[in-house]
């Protein structure tokens, strides 16, 4: 009965706490997915290296152009993901990012996976 509750509330849970709870291919897809990004994969390490809420501006560096288009990634595409996922806090007024709750979990996943290639 746990499960069916899972899979109908799925939705009001971020995505880390879903995968937790639940052992359905759909949870792991999501978590892989998430994943699935060099950028996101890097935002996720450099908030955890971070010991305070970190400028958005100060997360990418390189020629002018390159570091714009970048920037503009994470912030539309990138960090909204790991922020729906509960994994970093992102303060779009003031561009700055935080750790989330869930950056530990995603930073072990990212430490097996590493560790293991």
């Amino acid at each position: 009965m746990s499960e069916l509750w899972d899979r109908t509330n799925a939705g009001d849970a971020p995505l880390l706490e879903r995968a937790e709870r639940s052992s359905t291919p759909d949870a792991a897809d999501e978590l892989f997915s998430l994943l699935s990004d060099r950028r996101r994969r890097r935002a996720a390490a450099w908030i955890g290296e971070a010991d305070e809420p970190v400028a958005l501006a100060s997360a990418v560096a390189g020629p002018e152009g390159g570091a714009d288009r970048a920037r503009v990634a994470l912030a539309h595409n990138n960090l909204p993901k790991l922020e729906d996922a509960g994994v970093l806090e992102f303060d779009r007024e003031r561009a700055v990012v935080a750790p989330g709750d869930r950056l530990d979990a995603i930073l072990g996943v990212l430490d097996v996976v590493v560790g293991a290639s």
